[in-house]
C-alpha cells in the first residue's frame, strides 16, 4: 500500500470571498501531511502540527487537490495539533476565464418580471413560469444569501422526466 502525501500552504485572504481574483498572504509555503482517512474535495478536515502563527489563518490551498479553501473552523486538538475544517471557494479553485455567462436583474421589488431563457431544454407547452414575490424575505447576516447592497436574485430550476 502505497501512501499518498500532501501539502497545503495556510494563508489570510482580506477579499470578500466573492472575489475570483484572491491575493492571499501565505504565512507558510508548504506543509506536508498524510490524510488519516478519506478526504472530502468539497469540504477537507486537514490535521497539522500546531503552530501559533496558524491560529489566524483563514485560507488553505492544497496544490495536490488543485483546489483552494476556506477555513470554516479550526480547533487544538490533542497532541499539539491544529485541526482545519475548511470549504471550497470555488471562484478560485476552478477555471472562469472562460465562462459565458448572461445575468438579468430586475430591480422592480414587488413587480416581478418574468424573463424566460429561449436556450433552456425545456419544450414551450411544458414551461411553467411563476414569480414569488419575497417582500418578507429574512436572511441572516452571516448567511451566504444576505446581501448588504439589496440585491434581488432570479432562481430557475430545471427538472422533470427526460422526456420535457
Amino acid at each position: 500500500m502505497s501512501l499518498t502525501w500532501y501539502s497545503i500552504k495556510i494563508g489570510n485572504i482580506t477579499e470578500d470571498p466573492l472575489v475570483v481574483s484572491k491575493s492571499p498572504v501565505w504565512i507558510n509555503s508548504s506543509v506536508p501531511l498524510l490524510p488519516t482517512s478519506t478526504l472530502d474535495q468539497r469540504a477537507p478536515v486537514f490535521v497539522i502540527d500546531y503552530q501559533d502563527s496558524y491560529l489566524g489563518a483563514n485560507y488553505i490551498e492544497c496544490p495536490k487537490l488543485g483546489r483552494k479553501y476556506f477555513i470554516q473552523n479550526k480547533s487544538v486538538d490533542i497532541g499539539k495539533k491544529i485541526v482545519f475544517t475548511c470549504i471550497v471557494d470555488p471562484l478560485s479553485s476552478f477555471d472562469l476565464s472562460n465562462c459565458s455567462i448572461s445575468v438579468i436583474r430586475n430591480e422592480g421589488i414587488g413587480a416581478p418580471t418574468k424573463y424566460i431563457d429561449e436556450k433552456l431544454p425545456v419544450y414551450p407547452s411544458k414551461k411553467n413560469v411563476s414569480s414569488i414575490v419575497m417582500q418578507q424575505l429574512i436572511v441572516p447576516l452571516n448567511s451566504q444569501l444576505s446581501t448588504t447592497d439589496g440585491d434581488n436574485y432570479l432562481l430557475t430550476v430545471i427538472g422533470g422526466s427526460p422526456s420535457f
